[in-house]
C-alpha cells in the first residue's frame, strides 16, 4: 500500500466525509502524559507537516501563545520534507521530532524556546512516524514505517544522545506483507507493554522490560479476510496497563469504532467492547485521572469523548466536539486542565479545550488558532509533563 507524500490520510476505504489522501492513515500523534519533568512550565509543540516547521506554543490563561521564533523550519535538521511525529522527554529536557530521515532533536530552553542540537540527532533510512517514551524516562521508542520494525533507544539524560539499545537491530513487525502502514507504537504508562497499530496488519502487544529496554515475543490481533476494509490507526494503555483501547476505522460512514481489550499476563489480549466513534478516528489519548477518553475523528473533524471504567466506554455528554477540519492529534497539558486537538486540513490549525466544570470529562472549547501559514498541515502535538 502506498503512503501520500505529505499528510499521511485515511485509507482510500470508501470513508464518507473524509478529506483523505492517498493510502496510509495517520499515524497516531497523540503524546502520553509523564511524571513531572524539571521544568515547570507549560509548553506545547506542533509539527506542521506541509509546511515541514515546528510550531512552540506557552500555554496561559486559557491559551496558546507563539513563542519567540515560531515556528522553526524543520528543513535543515531532518534529511527530508515529512517530518510526522513529536516527543518531549519526561523531565522535559528535550525534544524529538520524528520522520523520513531520522529523529531530529532539540534542547529546550527556560523559556520553552527550542534549540536545534546536532550531537542528539540521529539519522536514519526509516520513517519514524510515531515516537514515545518510557515512563522512566530512560527509553525511546520509535516506529520506523519504512523498515518494519521497532527501534529502542538508550537517552542520555544530560545531552538527549540517543543509543540503539541491544544490537543494533530492530526489532521487526509482521505486517501481513507490505500493504499494511505501521501506524502508532505507545508505552504503557505501568511501563510493562509496548503496544503497536499496524494499520490493517491489526495490532500487537509485547511485554517490556524497562531496565534493560528489551521487547519479549508479542502478542497480535490480525484481521480475517473481511478486515480488509478495516485499519487499526492508533492505540492507548489504560492508567493501570490491563486494558488497551484502540482507533478503529472502518469504511462507510458511521461504521467506525472504538475497541477495548484487557491485556494478559503474557500481553494477550481479550475483547471487552466496541463503541462508535466519528469517522476515521486517528488518535485516542486517556486524561491523567485515568477516567476519560477522546479520539480525533479525522473524517468528521471532531473529537469524540468517552467515561471508561474496565474496558468499558460511554460516551458523554455532549461528544463529540468541534474542532479543526482533518482532526489528527490529542495531548493534555501539563497542568491537567486543557486538551490539545491539532487539525490537519486548515480552518484553523488547533483547538484548545478545557474540562467543563459541572459536567466530567466534558470538553469546552475555549479558543482556535492557527500554528502557521496555512495549509499548515498540522499533524503531531507534544506538551510538557
Amino acid at each position: 500500500m502506498m503512503r501520500a507524500k505529505g499528510l499521511r490520510g485515511a485509507l482510500a476505504l470508501g470513508l464518507a466525509g473524509a478529506a483523505v489522501g492517498c493510502a496510509g492513515f495517520f499515524p497516531d500523534k497523540t503524546t502520553t502524559t509523564g511524571t513531572p519533568g524539571t521544568s515547570s512550565g507549560n509548553y506545547v509543540y506542533v509539527v506542521n507537516q506541509t509546511t515541514n516547521t515546528l510550531s512552540q506554543f506557552s500555554l496561559a490563561s486559557s491559551a496558546l501563545t507563539a513563542i519567540a521564533g515560531s515556528p522553526l523550519s524543520l528543513s535543515s535538521v531532518l534529511a527530508s520534507s515529512s517530518a510526522s511525529s513529536v516527543v518531549v522527554t519526561r523531565a522535559n529536557s528535550y525534544l524529538y521530532v520524528g520522520g523520513q530521515g531520522g529523529i531530529a532533536c532539540f534542547a529546550i530552553g527556560s523559556t520553552g524556546a527550542l534549540t536545534a542540537t546536532t550531537a542528539c540527532t540521529l539519522t536514519s533510512t526509516g520513517d519514524f512516524v510515531s515516537l514515545d517514551t518510557s515512563p522512566d524516562g530512560k527509553w525511546l521508542v520509535g516506529l520506523d514505517s519504512v523498515n518494519h520494525s521497532i527501534n529502542i533507544y538508550g537517552i542520555a539524560a544530560s545531552t538527549g544522545v540517543l543509543s540503539l539499545n541491544g544490537t543494533a537491530v530492530a526489532y521487526p513487525l509482521a505486517m501481513g506483507g507490505n500493504s499494511s502502514v505501521a501506524q502508532t507504537i505507545r508505552v504503557a504508562p505501568t511501563g510493562n507493554y509496548v503496544g503497536v497499530a499496524l494499520g490493517t496488519a491489526g495490532d500487537v502487544v509485547y511485554p517490556f522490560a524497562t531496565g534493560t529496554g528489551v521487547l519479549s515475543n508479542g502478542q497480535q490481533i490480525q484481521f480475517t479476510a473481511t478486515g480488509t476494509n478495516t485499519s487499526d490507526n492508533a492505540l492507548t494503555f489504560d492508567s493501570t496497563g490491563a486494558y488497551l483501547y484502540i482507533a478503529r476505522v472502518i469504511s462507510g460512514a458511521g461504521n467506525s469504532k472504538v475497541a477495548s481489550y484487557s491485556i494478559g499476563a503474557t500481553g494477550a489480549l481479550t475483547a471487552v467492547q466496541t463503541a462508535a466513534a466519528g469517522d476515521a478516528p486517528v488518535a485516542v489519548m486517556i486524561d491523567s485521572t485515568g477516567k476519560y477518553l477522546y479520539t480525533a475523528n479525522h473524517g468528521s473533524g471532531n473529537v469524540s469523548g468517552y467515561s471508561i471504567s474496565s474496558g468499558v466506554m460511554t460516551a458523554l455528554s455532549g461528544s463529540p466536539y468541534s474542532s479543526g477540519l482533518g482532526a489528527a492529534a490529542l495531548v493534555e497539558d501539563n497542568s491537567n486542565k486543557y486538551v490539545i486537538a491539532a487539525a490537519s486540513n486548515g480552518s484553523y490549525d488547533y483547538t484548545l479545550y478545557s474540562f467543563d466544570a459541572l459536567t466530567a470529562g466534558k470538553l469546552d472549547a475555549v479558543s482556535v488558532g492557527a500554528s502557521g501559514s496555512d495549509p499548515a498541515g498540522s499533524i503531531a502535538v507534544a506538551a510538557t509533563h
